[in-house]
């Protein structure tokens, strides 16, 4: 078992350093436990069989600012693939009571600014919050080679495409329960096979589409939103799919 804590009093004060530390090829179960407090760190989980546990959903807190539109060592707009806070890469991982924070801004003016990237197969996320403007949640495979290229060593097992755009035929699949989602235009989107079991979905004030479905025609489903609850404050549409084969299932009972 490992502690994060900001104030020093765990075994790190980063949630990286603490993901870093797990040896390579990990097969046993580890919990890393994170205290109370704002973590502010892009972080990659890309050890697999790891369980993320924070003290609070509210008040423990991992966020970041990247967003679309930042530079390249060349210049170059970064673009959607890399602004996330959070990037799993490793399967197995459990995420629970932990908000995920991307506070580049609006998309209007920052591009898209992913909260969290989950790239690997059997993600589990319980009772988290996962808060940013356009492009909150993207479920599906790490794209080549610029976001490969950019994590390096810490590409993990997760599947990887040339074009994420084309909603390749994936295997990896999300599970999402009890958690908070909150976003604008397409906030959860990818071609992923996800479930999401009592989840809350919120819309900005923006407003816009809840998703962006991008499931290959020989997936069985792509998103399902089972006995959800819809906080639609704003000007908000119905799903909708970045292919006419896509799919996504509303369920509020």
């Amino acid at each position: 078992m490992y502690i994060v804590a900001a104030d020093g009093s765990g075994d790190f004060t980063g949630l990286q350093e603490a993901v870093d530390a797990i040896p390579e090829g990990n097969r046993a179960p580890t919990l890393v436990l994170v205290r109370p407090g704002e973590y502010r760190e892009k972080v990659t989980v890309h050890k697999s069989n790891i369980r993320i546990v924070g003290a609070d959903r509210d008040t423990t807190i991992l966020s970041w600012n990247g967003c679309a539109r930042d530079p390249d060592a060349e210049g170059r707009e970064k673009g959607t693939f890399l602004s996330s806070t959070l990037m799993v890469t490793g399967h197995n991982v459990e995420v629970e009571n932990l908000t995920v924070r991307n506070d580049a801004g609006d998309g209007r003016t920052v591009g898209q600014a992913v909260a969290v990237y989950a790239a690997a197969d059997r993600g589990v996320w319980r009772n988290c919050r996962l808060t940013a403007h356009q492009d909150t949640l993207f479920c599906g495979p790490l794209r080549m080679p610029n976001v490969t290229g950019e994590i390096g060593f810490r590409r993990g097992r997760a599947e990887a495409v040339s074009r994420v755009e084309d909603g390749h035929l994936t295997c990896s699949r999300q599970y999402f329960e009890s958690c908070y989602i909150e976003g604008d235009v397409d906030f959860i989107f990818g071609s992923y096979r996800c479930w999401f079991e009592g989840c809350v979905l919120f819309m900005g004030s923006r407003g816009g589409w809840y998703t962006a479905a991008n499931t290959n025609r020989d997936q069985p489903y792509g998103f399902v939103f089972h006995r959800f609850e819809d906080l639609k404050n704003h000007n908000v549409s119905s799903p909708r799919c970045l292919k006419a084969i896509a799919e996504v299932y509303l369920y509020s009972f």
